[in-house]
C-alpha cells in the first residue's frame, strides 16, 4: 500500500509543478533527440520551387486579405526577409500591392487573384511551408534510428501512475519493447491494455522535430496532426518582429513535439496505412502510422477491424523489418520512401484462438498476457481511485461491492475500481455532496449504474417491422 501512496504524492507534486510559470524556450527543449535545423537565409535554402512559394503567398493573401510581412511570415512559417524579398518582386510585377488602409500591409491585385485562382486548381493548401521528404527522411533517420536504450528501473518508472499488480507482464513487456517488434497484448476487457500501451512512451526519452508538411513530387503531404502531435512550444502569433528579438533563429517550418501516441481501433482500415489524397483540397494526408514515428502506434481492439486481421499485421510486417515504409501518392503518381521507427503494439480481447490460427499467431514475436487482478489487487486500485478522486477509501465497502460481485456472479477487472468510484463522485457532485465510498445506498447505485440488468420488457419496432 506504501507504494500506492508514493505513486499519489508524486502525482501530487507533478500537478504542483504544472502550476509553475512555463519555463523559457531555451530550457522546454533540452531533451531534442538532435539539433534544431536554423533558418534558411535564402530564397533557394527553403529547398523548393520559387513558383510554388510565390504561389502560396498568393493564396494566403487571396484568403486572408491585407497581411504584413510579419504575419505573412508567421502564418507560413518563413524568415520575414525572405518573404520581404518574395513580395518586393510579387510588387513589381503588380501580382500584389500596397493596402488602402494600411501602407505595411499587402493585397493581391486582379492578376494576382488570377494566379492565385489558377494555383488552387492544383492545390487548396495553404498553411506552414512544406519541407522537401528528403530533409525530412534525413532528420528523423538521426532522431529514432537509434536502438531504444532503457531497463527495467526505466520501466518501472513508466507504470509509475497506475497501479501495476502484474510483475510478470513488467518483466516481459521490456525486452518485447526494446525489440521494436510486433506486440500482442491479450488478455479480458477491462484490465488495462490500453492504458499500459500510452505508458510506454515514457521509454522514449528525447523530444522529436517534425515539420508540418512534406513537399514530394511537386505534391503536399501533411504531417502535422493536433490531434498526435503535442508542441512543446505554444504556437502563438506574437505582434512583434522574430528577427528582431531572437539571437538564435530557426527553421519555423519545424515543430518541437512529445513523443508522439497514435491509437486507432475498430475504426482504423488498411487505407489508413496508405497517403490519404482530399480530392477537394488537392493534398495528402500522412499514413497514419507514420505519424506514430518515434512513439507508439497502437492498435486497439485488434481483429474487430473491417477485413482480415491477417492483413493489418502483413501490412506492416515489412516495414517494422526493414524500418521504412514505401508509401505511393496513388492520386498524383510517384512514391516516397519514409522511415518507420516506432514501438508497434496490437491489443485484444479476443481468445488467441478467435485472432488467428498458430501460423498467423507466429508472426508476433511477443503475445504477453494482460492477467485479472485477484482480489487483492483489486483492493489496491480501489484504495489508489479513492486517494486519486479526493474520497475516503472504506475496507468495509469494498467488502461489500466483493459481495455483490461473487452474488452477480461476475469477474474481477481492474476497470472496476475506476468504474465505481467515478459513478460516485458524478453523482455526488451533481447533488452537491460530498463523494463518499462509506455510504451503502452510493455503492448501490454506482453498481445498478455499472451493471445494469433489464428489469423491464417492452415490444421492439412496429408490426411492419415484424414482417
Amino acid at each position: 500500500m506504501s507504494d500506492v501512496l508514493s505513486r499519489l504524492a508524486s502525482k501530487q507534486a507533478e500537478s504542483i509543478e504544472a502550476q509553475k510559470p512555463e519555463e523559457s524556450e531555451g530550457s522546454s527543449l533540452v531533451n531534442l533527440a538532435c539539433k534544431r535545423p536554423l533558418e534558411p537565409e535564402t530564397l533557394e535554402g527553403l529547398g523548393l520551387p520559387a513558383a510554388f512559394i510565390e504561389e502560396l503567398i498568393l493564396k494566403l493573401l487571396d484568403l486572408r486579405g491585407a497581411m504584413t510581412e510579419h504575419e505573412i511570415s508567421w502564418h507560413i512559417k518563413v524568415p520575414k526577409m525572405i518573404v520581404s524579398q518574395v513580395c518586393k518582386d510579387l510588387a513589381k510585377r503588380k501580382l500584389i500591392g500596397p493596402s488602402p488602409s494600411n501602407p505595411q500591409a499587402y493585397i493581391c491585385g486582379s492578376e494576382g487573384k488570377e494566379r492565385a485562382e489558377d494555383a488552387n486548381r492544383t492545390s487548396r493548401y495553404i498553411g506552414p511551408m512544406p519541407v522537401p521528404v528528403e530533409e525530412y527522411v534525413s532528420l528523423m533517420r538521426v532522431q529514432v534510428g537509434r536502438p531504444l536504450e532503457f531497463d527495467q528501473k526505466d520501466i518501472e518508472n513508466a507504470y509509475s501512475k497506475i497501479v501495476m499488480y502484474d510483475k510478470e507482464f513488467r518483466d516481459r513487456i521490456g525486452p518485447a519493447v526494446r525489440s521494436q517488434r510486433s506486440i500482442l497484448l491479450y488478455g479480458a476487457p477491462g484490465n488495462g491494455k490500453t492504458i499500459m500501451g500510452k505508458c510506454l512512451t515514457a521509454l522514449m526519452k528525447s523530444d522529436l522535430l517534425i515539420p508540418y508538411a512534406l513537399f514530394a513530387h511537386g505534391q503536399i503531404i501533411k504531417l502535422f496532426d493536433s490531434s498526435v502531435h503535442k508542441p512543446i512550444i505554444p504556437d502563438e502569433y506574437k505582434p512583434y518582429d522574430l528577427d528582431e528579438t531572437d539571437k538564435v533563429k530557426y527553421d519555423m517550418r519545424w515543430v518541437p513535439i512529445k513523443v508522439p501516441y497514435v491509437e486507432v481501433a475498430t475504426e482504423f482500415t488498411l487505407d489508413g496505412f496508405e497517403l490519404s489524397y482530399n480530392e477537394y483540397a488537392k493534398f495528402y494526408e500522412m499514413a497514419t502510422h507514420i505519424k506514430a514515428n518515434g512513439g507508439v502506434f497502437f492498435i486497439d481492439d485488434f481483429g474487430r477491424q473491417i477485413g482480415k486481421a491477417e492483413d493489418y499485421l502483413n501490412r506492416l510486417i515489412t516495414p517494422l523489418q526493414s524500418r521504412e515504409d514505401i508509401l505511393k501518392m496513388s492520386a498524383t503518381g510517384g512514391q516516397i520512401r519514409v522511415p518507420f521507427y516506432c514501438i508497434p503494439l496490437f491489443s485484444t480481447n479476443f481468445t488467441l484462438d478467435r485472432i488467428g490460427d498458430e501460423a498467423f499467431l507466429r508472426r508476433f514475436k511477443y503475445k504477453i498476457l494482460a492477467k485479472s487482478p485477484n482480489e487483492e489487487n483489486l483492493r489496491d486500485i480501489f484504495k489508489f481511485e479513492s486517494m486519486r478522486t479526493g474520497i475516503e477509501y472504506d475496507d468495509a465497502m469494498y467488502e461489500y461491492f466483493l459481495e455483490k460481485l461473487k452474488k452477480r456472479g461476475a469477474k474481477l477487472r481492474s476497470c472496476l475500481a475506476n468504474d465505481i468510484i467515478s459513478k460516485i463522485v458524478d453523482h455526488c457532485k451533481f447533488h452537491n455532496l460530498t463523494p463518499t465510498m462509506k455510504s451503502k445506498e452510493l455503492m448501490d447505485l454506482a453498481f445498478e449504474l455499472n451493471f445494469s440488468e433489464q428489469t423491464e420488457t417492452w415490444e421492439f419496432g412496429t408490426k411492419e417491422d415484424k414482417r
